[in-house]
């Protein structure tokens, strides 16, 4: 087994601890790489790895849920008075930007993987969160939007909608 470790990393450092406590740690080959600005983890993203294209999916998922949070945040719990108008701005672009890039990369017709799952339930949250009122992906994405209807629709989404309300 391989950890790709960032010594900086509380993660990564996580994974080592718990590797430690359950006495696998000699079988684990730990190489050291450093931060990349585009992507969490270039090595783990690229073409090479058989489970590239779906880690690459829940990656972008994963951005998608904390942008949503941060807007979130931004616009409807922080103080109007503190609010930074241009942060808002900013990080809707990056919504767009990853709704664009999902329409051209969504694999809509290979079997489920934890991509599919971890962008389903991101946009789920979204919708539930109401932050698809700034940008909504379905206009202008008409493959990612069929596919999103479609898994919407599976027995796993409907036995597990979101519901209620935040006390925070």
């Amino acid at each position: 087994m391989k950890l790709l470790y960032q010594t900086h990393s509380p993660h990564a450092r996580k994974a080592l601890v718990f590797a430690h406590e359950a006495g696998i740690a000699a079988d684990i080959e730990v190489i050291h790489q450093e931060t990349s600005p585009m992507r969490r983890n270039p090595r783990v993203y690229t073409q090479e790895n058989p489970l590239g294209k779906a880690l690459r999916i829940q990656a972008v998922a994963q951005g998608l849920a904390d942008v949503g949070i941060a807007v979130r945040w931004e616009n409807t719990r922080r103080p109007e008075a503190l609010r930074y108008p241009k942060l808002s701005c900013c990080l809707s672009q990056k919504l767009v930007e990853s709704f664009d890039w999902l329409e051209k990369e969504l694999d809509v017709q290979g079997p489920v993987h934890v991509g599919h799952i971890a962008l389903a339930t991101a946009l789920s949250w979204l919708e539930f969160r109401d932050i698809l009122l700034l940008c909504d992906f379905r206009e202008g994405r008409p493959r990612l939007a069929a596919w999103y209807e479609a898994f919407e629709a599976r027995p796993s989404m409907l036995a597990t909608l979101l519901s209620g309300k935040t006390h925070d």
